[in-house]
């Protein structure tokens, strides 16, 4: 793996990755690593450094960002 793959996918779900309800989490993690594989292959990343990143599971990365995202909304609405 690369460092330029794992910056990549870092900001990458940092930018596109946003709370969902708990029944959608799912499909949005598929989408989400789909759009991410495109985004990375136009930006020249290989998939197999992306997949790297992702500790072998993009979709798996994807539902944790989710998750975080879930977390981060609730604790700013418990503000």
């Amino acid at each position: 793996m690369t460092d330029r793959a794992l910056e990549f996918l870092d900001y990458w779900e940092a930018e596109h990755v946003e709370a969902v309800p708990p029944r959608d989490k799912g499909r949005e993690a598929v989408r989400l690593a789909d759009a991410c594989r495109e985004d990375a292959i136009r930006a020249g990343i290989s998939l197999v450094d992306l997949q790297r990143a992702a500790k072998g599971n993009l979709v798996q990365s994807m539902l944790e960002a989710l998750e975080a995202a879930s977390k981060r909304k609730d604790e700013e609405a418990a503000k």
